[in-house]
C-alpha cells in the first residue's frame, strides 16, 4: 500500500526488503485513494512518480517475481498506468488506453484476464 501514511511515503521500500526475503509468488502494488466520508478524504495521494519508484524498486529487487498494479490507485491519473509499464509491471488491473498504447509501443504482449490482479495465472517463475 504506497502512501498509506496519510499520503506520504514512509516504510514501502523497507517493506520491499522484507516481502523480497519470502520469495513472494506476486507482488501487487496498490495506493492511497482518498474517498469521500473517509478521515483521509482530503489527503493527497502519493505522486505517480512516487509510486514509480516502489514499482521500480520491486522490479529490481524481485525481477523474476510477477509485480503487478491494482485497482486501487488514482485512475484518474494515466501516469501511474504509463510510468508503472516503464517500471516493468506484468500485470495491471483496468489499464488507461494510455498504458496500453505504451506496452504496445514496447512490443508487449497483453493478455485479458477477467478475475482480481492477484490471481496468478499463466506465469512461469
Amino acid at each position: 500500500m504506497v502512501g498509506l501514511n496519510y499520503g506520504k511515503i514512509k516504510g514501502e521500500y523497507n517493506a520491499i526488503k522484507i516481502i523480497e526475503r519470502y520469495d513472494p509468488e506476486a507482488v501487487v502494488v496498490v495506493s492511497l485513494m482518498p474517498l469521500s466520508g473517509t478521515p483521509m478524504c482530503d489527503v493527497a495521494p502519493p505522486a505517480p512518480e512516487e509510486i514509480a519508484g516502489i514499482i521500480a524498486t520491486a522490479r529490481l529487487s524481485m525481477p523474476e517475481v510477477p509485480i503487478s498494479l491494482g485497482c486501487a490507485r488514482d485512475r484518474r491519473d494515466s501516469k501511474i498506468d504509463v510510468l508503472a509499464v516503464d517500471c516493468g509491471v506484468n500485470r495491471m488491473a483496468i489499464p488507461s488506453e494510455e498504458a496500453i498504447k505504451r506496452a504496445h509501443h514496447y512490443g508487449l504482449n497483453i493478455e485479458w484476464q477477467g478475475t482480481c490482479c492477484s490471481v496468478l495465472f499463466n506465469i512461469q517463475r
